[in-house]
């Protein structure tokens, strides 16, 4: 005789199988409260600024305007950063798409997450 304690766990693919069976069946109102019940627990994720060592279209965007919102140009905010008063680093990768080091993205991401 097996004891319920000895039942092997479900994987995550078979539970969320599970959790599709009951959405699919069950009614409006218990979808929208199952959401608002769970909104809280998932915050939007802004989109990368940049794929690898290259700063993505968004992330150029994000940057110029929250320099354009300070008055700053790049190299002020490389100093805020903590890199060197004269790094043209920022500069060169928003006018021409150069590559980044990888602190300097880590850096802005940090430097944009903290302004939104």
């Amino acid at each position: 005789m097996m004891d319920r304690g000895d039942k092997p766990e479900k994987s995550a693919e078979e539970r969320l199988a599970k959790l599709m069976k009951a959405w699919n069946k069950a009614p409006d109102e218990a979808r929208q409260a199952f959401l608002t019940a769970i909104a809280g627990d998932i915050a939007p994720q802004p989109e990368p600024i940049a794929d690898g060592r290259y700063l993505t279209r968004s992330g150029i965007a994000r940057i110029e305007a929250e320099l354009k919102r300070r008055g700053l140009r790049p190299d002020q905010a490389m100093a805020e950063m903590g890199f060197g008063p004269r790094d043209k680093a920022l500069t060169r990768a928003l006018a021409s798409g150069y590559g980044l080091r990888l602190s300097v993205i880590s850096a802005l991401a940090d430097w944009l997450d903290r302004r939104d």
